[in-house]
């Protein structure tokens, strides 16, 4: 009785201690898994699924039927009809998708973001600032200019890499997310050979000039027969919200994700579809990668040299100025994403181990304490 006594506080300590580990575990990784905006689930899509010059988005089916999709004209595109419930029946929408290669004659844009008005292109803005969803297709737009989406935030600029519509070329995935991953029998995987190999959608895609702002992590770059190279697919996080940019050419995409090339376009429209802010939270750079900063050197100010007495002192010279020296970013830190390991989303198990450790010390002790009772 004597040993339980003694060892009863510790135990009861033990136990607690378990418990708060355990509860840290919890709640460290909802804070982590929880979505910002989460999954889409409302997806309004500019004018049609459909793109100008071939190709329709596919919006039914395994994967697709857990969204409801919904069309707005540019004429109606605002950011108070996409959360009042006015474009996706009754509810807010949580995602939109910019189908540039829209056509005219369905309320699109027609390879151009000319048609959006200033106030249009401030309410998509807002509404990826607010936590919502904008997924950007460009889908062959070969009409050898340049696409202005520099009053996005933050903007980039594309042109088209005009393949004549051969398969071919080369897709490379930069950064493993949940977007799409290299080919490993994992759930994102994406064959970008396949795409490559089967459909024109590296042999006619639109790239993103250089340069890219840092603010935007590099997902995938390609490069055809022309020798024409970019990324062609993006994403940022700005405000609360997420957009993409994918400028493959779909007009080949299948109606259903399988292993083909066009196949594998549905996948990656699906998984869009699927991504959330929190998934998207690590982007390690594998091109354009600015330099880290030369170390600083010391610098010291040239002294001030002693005045020669005369009858009208010469003017003191100034001291030298350094420059201030700018330290180099935290490793894995690019354009405010933080790098974490590939197939993670963010969260830690350190807690809940920790936890599972303490509760089998706990169990012991009472064990312990038990069969010595017993033996007295």
């Amino acid at each position: 009785m004597k040993v339980l006594v003694r060892v009863g506080p510790i135990l009861v300590l033990l136990v607690l201690l378990a418990v708060a580990f355990v509860l840290v575990g919890t709640n460290s990784r909802s804070a982590s898994a929880g979505n910002t905006h989460g999954g889409s689930v409302r997806v309004a899509i500019l004018a049609s699924a459909s793109f100008y010059d071939g190709g329709t988005l596919p919006t039914s089916g395994p994967g697709f039927s857990a969204f409801s999709f919904y069309y707005t004209t540019v004429a109606n595109l605002s950011l108070t009809n996409l959360s009042n419930g006015t474009t996706c029946g009754g509810s807010p929408c949580d995602t939109l998708v910019l189908n540039v290669a829209s056509r005219l004659s369905d309320g699109g844009l027609a390879c151009s973001t000319a048609g959006l008005s200033a106030s249009q292109k401030n309410d998509i803005n807002a509404f990826a600032n607010a936590g919502g969803k904008v997924i950007i297709y460009e889908s062959e737009c070969n009409d050898n200019s340049t696409t202005d989406y520099t009053w996005l935030n933050p903007g980039f600029t594309t042109s088209d890499n005009y393949g004549h519509e051969h398969s071919g070329g080369t897709l490379t995935i930069n950064n493993e997310n949940i977007l799409g991953t290299t080919p490993s029998t994992g759930v994102h995987d994406i064959d970008g050979s396949a795409i490559a190999a089967g459909t024109d959608a590296v042999q006619d895609m639109q790239k993103v000039n250089q340069p890219i702002n840092s603010a935007w992590c590099v997902h995938m770059t390609g490069t055809n027969v022309l020798a024409g190279s970019g990324v062609v697919h993006m994403f940022s996080l700005p405000g609360s919200g997420l957009i993409t940019y994918n400028g493959l050419d779909y007009d080949l995409v299948s109606s259903a994700v399988d292993a083909s090339g066009g196949g594998q376009l549905a996948k990656m429209w699906l998984q869009e579809l699927e991504a959330s802010a929190a998934g998207l939270t690590g982007c390690v750079p594998t091109i354009t990668a600015t330099p880290s900063p030369t170390p600083c050197a010391l610098c010291t100010a040239t002294p001030s040299p002693t005045p020669t007495p005369s009858p009208t002192p010469s003017p003191t010279p100034s001291p030298t100025l350094c420059a201030p020296c700018v330290s180099p970013p935290p490793t894995g830190a690019v354009g405010g994403f933080v790098d974490v390991a590939a197939g993670s989303d963010g969260d830690s198990s350190m807690p809940l181990l920790l936890g599972a450790l303490l509760a089998m010390g706990a169990a012991g002790a009472g064990w312990f304490a038990f069969r010595r009772a017993s033996m007295r």
